[in-house]
C-alpha cells in the first residue's frame, strides 16, 4: 500500500479549495508527490487554457550553481549572482525568465499579472542588467518548464494532486525556500498539517 492510500483519511485528504486555475495563480503540490521536480513544489501558471494546455514554472527548486547553464556565465560573467531554478521536466535545455519588466522596457515580455512578466528578448535583458538598469533581484531564471496537455491539469486537480492559491509578485521574486510551507499554512489548519508530513516517511 502506497503512502497516498495509507493516509487517505478525511483529515489528510487533499480536496479542492474551490479556487480555479488561471494564469498568475499557483499550484501547490500535495505532500505525497515524490518525484525530483514536483516534491513539495509550488508552480506558477504562466499560461492556462483548458482547450490548449497549460504551462508554468516551479518557483521553489533552486539549481546548484555548478549546474547553471553555460549561457548564464557567458552572458553575465563568472562572478555574477543570478538566481536560477529548475522550472520543470519539459524543455530541460531551454532557459526562461520571470521579471518585472513590461514590454515597454523589455520587448516581447508577456504579462502574468500586474507588475510580473515572463520572457522577452534575452539580449536586451542582458544589456539592461549589464548597464545596471535592472538588478538580479528583479529577475529569476528557470531551466525547463512544467507543461500539461489539454485536460491533463484538470484531471490532476480532480485527483487532488494540487491545491490552488493566489500569489503576489513579491512572493514570486522573493525568497521561495519555504514557499510550499508558507502557502499551505496560509490556507488554514487543514492544509498546514501537511507541512509536518515527512518527505521520506519510510525513514521514520
Amino acid at each position: 500500500m502506497g503512502d497516498r492510500e495509507f493516509f487517505d483519511i478525511d483529515f489528510f485528504k487533499i480536496r479542492s479549495n474551490n479556487v480555479a486555475p488561471r494564469r498568475g495563480r499557483v499550484l501547490i503540490a500535495d505532500p505525497f508527490a515524490s518525484d525530483f521536480y514536483f516534491t513539495r513544489s509550488v508552480v506558477l501558471l504562466t499560461e492556462y487554457d483548458p482547450s490548449k494546455g497549460s504551462m508554468g514554472f516551479i518557483l521553489n527548486k533552486p539549481m546548484a550553481r555548478d549546474n547553471y547553464p553555460s549561457e548564464i556565465f557567458e552572458a553575465f560573467g563568472s562572478e555574477a549572482e543570478p538566481r536560477v531554478y529548475y522550472g520543470g521536466p519539459v524543455g530541460k535545455t531551454q532557459m526562461f525568465y520571470i521579471h518585472q519588466l513590461p514590454p515597454t522596457v523589455l520587448e516581447g515580455s508577456e504579462e502574468i499579472m500586474p507588475n510580473l512578466y515572463w520572457g522577452g528578448k534575452f539580449e536586451d535583458l542582458v544589456q539592461l542588467i549589464k548597464e545596471g538598469a535592472v538588478s538580479f533581484d528583479r529577475v529569476k531564471f528557470y531551466v525547463g518548464y512544467s507543461g500539461w496537455a489539454p485536460g491533463q491539469l484538470e484531471g490532476e486537480i480532480q485527483r487532488n494532486f494540487w491545491v490552488i492559491d493566489d500569489i503576489s509578485p513579491q512572493e514570486v521574486l522573493g525568497d521561495t525556500d519555504d514557499l510550499w510551507k508558507q502557502k499551505l499554512k496560509g490556507l488554514g489548519p487543514r492544509y498546514e498539517v501537511w507541512t509536518r508530513y515527512p518527505v521520506n516517511p519510510e525513514y521514520n
